[in-house]
């Protein structure tokens, strides 16, 4: 939802089947999910078709720290997505383009299959 507008998103997730949460493979963003997940878990309490799905993003192919960070938060109960969206200026250099890159192709896959 838009920033500062609490009760807009709170009404937004509960109207919805499905919540994305993206994050960059870093410990300082995974520690600042906290008050996300609270008010998704909140939202879920009331909307039993909300589904939660984590996406990692700005993954750098040549690290540990997606695997680390999936792990992690595997760990804690969340679902992650499969596909995760690389770092990559292409996509940064995309933004109102209407290029699409072929990770956000693979993402809008994998969640079409969640339906089935």
């Amino acid at each position: 939802g838009p920033p500062g507008s609490l009760e807009i998103t709170r009404g937004a997730l509960l109207a919805a089947d499905l919540a994305l949460v993206p994050v960059s493979p870093s410990l300082s963003e995974v520690h600042q999910m906290g008050p996300t997940m609270s008010l998704l878990l909140d939202a879920a309490a009331l909307n039993e078709r909300l589904a939660v799905l984590v996406v990692l993003t700005r993954v750098r192919a040549s690290t540990n720290a997606a695997k680390q960070v999936r792990g992690f938060l595997e760990g804690q109960g969340h679902a992650l997505a499969d596909v995760a969206i690389p770092l990559r200026q292409a996509i940064a250099d995309g933004y109102g383009t209407g290029v699409v890159h072929d990770a956000y192709r693979w993402l809008a896959d994998e969640l079409d299959q969640l339906d089935d």
